[in-house]
């Protein structure tokens, strides 16, 4: 991932379209600012004067100019002298820009500079008028209509011979903030780290630091994490990189943070493309890759693009599966948490040819789940929020995030994954909607479009396909289910599991003549919460019949007579898959009831 880092930096330093990396910071980054507040200060014969306060719209063209940098720590200011405006006690702000302002002249040696004399006498005035000056803010701060969250940022500007120069314009603050930058490369835990050797980036020999840390990828904050007698100092033999290569990982970390990351399922993700064999004529498409991958990653989540493959990102998987091998694609999925970045997952080398056969077997999910088949589900996409379902964070049913993160990585890397585990979350989610008398035929179905896309990319290791020995004879009233179940095979590939299904069509077929006649369903509470055996399931079986035929209203001996050439053969499958089977042929009964308006197994109009 570093290498893709790298890359990117690299790209943007060279790119004529890109500029120079900017080694300052966006404000905008942390709010809604669109109003710049700019003490004003003049040059005339006598020196420097105060000529008040004056206002511009900010503008993203003028961020080198305006020259802002947080300092490291919640309360550690800014390191030049333009801040964040509070908008109700302004003389706090005005404080932060003169301690910014000492910051800067304790650091330089020479006090002759003529830059130096300006803004030292400017940090005079601000320190003899900072009454004035704040009035003067907040006079301007009336005039100005705020939206709802705005806010707006102060800077110092100076006039020479009515040339405007901003703060960032004064060469001695770039170099001062140059200096800050290098400094947290190899200043750290109260050590100094850096040495002469070999960059591991470029290979170039010369100065190298010890404390770059990229998206927290190599730290020594515990020093056991460090060679050579455990010297947090001598962490530059570990990770060299030169002060070139660290501010070149720097920009790309800072445009990948800003470009392209989204969100999907709750968590926070990254997409850093990588050149495999980085020739020229593929670097120079890195800038067109970069700009689709914006327009993928910023893409809303409403609408339209709620359902993509991982949520607002769909546009990137068809990207990357356009592109030739050459080409590779890292996922780092990470949480924010009290300023702490954590990084949950990190999926390595994900490939277009990985990433086309995901979409293809995705796309034919979709199809299939498309035709009245499965009508009863209102989103037929599929996207990995229908397994995030099965595996949520919640308080009440737990926090999953691990399990589903490793599914996650295991999809993009092909990696197996275990088929119990999957439909024991599925049936464990369905049992708690069915205990609630709720709407579990959707749990059920979005569980079988979880199992097909995993299934048909050949990733479950623990899946008994099973047999079907039987010899059923083809007849005009068994028709109906046997054709579903020849047209569905890679479902019903076993007589168990399509026992275990019409069954469930049979007790959903009593229960609705139960709620027609009772406005109840009695036989409910016969399906012991949807946790099935073998000698559960066949009891339900018998006790179905004897109930149809106890109301005088069995309409359904061609299906009883089906099972029961079924049941002749054992029944190899797992509690989970009798019960999922099961309760899929409930969730489907609604398929073998009327055909071209005339009446048809499963649907008698409760006439006998």
């Amino acid at each position: 991932m570093l290498t893709g880092i790298y890359q990117i930096g690299q790209f943007l330093k060279n790119d004529p379209q890109q500029g120079q990396n900017n080694i300052f910071e966006n404000p905008r980054e942390r709010g809604s600012y669109n109003h710049v507040l700019k003490i004003a200060f003049e040059e005339g014969k006598s020196g420097i004067s105060y000529s008040g306060v004056e206002y511009e719209e900010f503008s993203e063209q003028r961020l080198h100019k305006y020259a802002y940098k947080k300092a490291d720590g919640a309360n550690g200011g800014d390191h030049t002298p333009t801040s964040i405006l509070n908008l109700k006690e302004p003389q706090k702000t005005l404080k932060n820009i003169m301690k910014s302002q000492k910051r800067i002249f304790e650091s330089l040696k020479d006090k002759s500079d003529l830059e130096q004399i300006q803004l030292h006498s400017a940090w005079d005035i601000v320190n003899e008028k900072s009454e004035d000056i704040v009035n003067d803010i907040k006079s301007k701060l009336k005039s100005i209509k705020f939206d709802k969250k705005e806010g707006a940022i102060l800077t110092v500007i100076f006039y020479d011979n009515a040339e405007e120069k901003y703060i960032g314009d004064f060469k001695l603050v770039n170099d001062y903030i140059e200096r800050i930058n290098d400094e947290r490369f190899y200043k750290k835990y109260n050590k100094e780290s850096r040495g002469e050797s070999k960059c591991y980036f470029c290979h170039k020999y010369g100065e190298v630091f010890g404390f770059v840390n990229t998206f927290n990828f190599y730290t020594v904050d515990k020093k056991n994490l460090v060679t050579g007698g455990f010297n947090q100092d001598k962490s530059w033999i570990n990770y060299p990189v030169c002060p070139d290569c660290a501010h070149v990982l720097e920009a790309g970390k800072k445009y990948i943070f800003n470009n392209l990351r989204s969100n999907f399922s709750g968590f926070n993700y990254m997409v850093i493309p990588k050149v495999v064999f980085p020739e020229k004529d593929i670097m120079e498409d890195m800038h067109y890759i970069l700009k689709d991958l914006e327009k993928g990653t910023k893409f809303s989540t409403t609408g339209s693009n709620k359902e993509n493959l991982l949520g607002s990102e769909d546009q990137f998987l068809d990207l990357i599966k356009d592109n030739n091998n050459n080409m590779s694609y890292n996922m780092l999925i990470y949480k924010e948490e009290n300023a702490a970045f954590r990084i949950l997952l990190y999926i390595e080398d994900i490939v277009p040819s990985r990433v086309k056969n995901i979409l293809r077997v995705k796309d034919a999910i979709e199809l299939e789940f498309s035709d009245t088949l499965f009508d009863k589900l209102s989103n037929k996409g599929f996207s990995f929020k229908k397994l995030r379902y099965f595996f949520p964070n919640d308080k009440k049913e737990g926090n999953y995030d691990k399990a589903f993160l490793e599914i996650l990585n295991n999809v993009f890397t092909n990696r197996k994954i275990s088929y119990s585990l999957i439909l024991g979350q599925i049936m464990g989610k369905t049992r708690i909607l069915f205990s609630r008398e709720e709407y579990y035929e959707f749990s059920v179905l979005e569980g079988l479009m979880c199992i097909l896309f995993l299934q048909r990319l050949d990733l479950f290791n623990d899946k008994k396909e099973g047999e079907d020995n039987s010899m059923v004879n083809l007849t005009d009233k068994n028709k109906l289910y046997l054709d579903f179940m020849e047209d569905k095979k890679e479902i019903f590939n076993s007589s168990d599991k399509k026992a275990a299904f019409l069954i469930g069509v049979l007790s959903n077929n009593l229960m609705n003549i139960q709620y027609r006649d009772k406005n109840s369903k009695p036989f409910y509470s016969r399906l012991n919460g949807l946790k099935l055996d073998e000698k559960l399931i066949r009891r339900v079986y018998v006790e179905a019949i004897n109930k149809l035929n106890e109301y005088g209203k069995n309409y359904y001996t061609a299906l009883e007579e089906l099972i029961g050439e079924y049941l002749l053969y054992p029944i190899n499958m797992t509690d989970d898959e009798i019960s999922f089977y099961f309760t899929l042929g409930m969730s489907l009964n609604g398929k073998f009831k009327v055909e071209n308006n005339e009446i048809v197994e499963g649907d008698k109009n409760d006439k006998e």
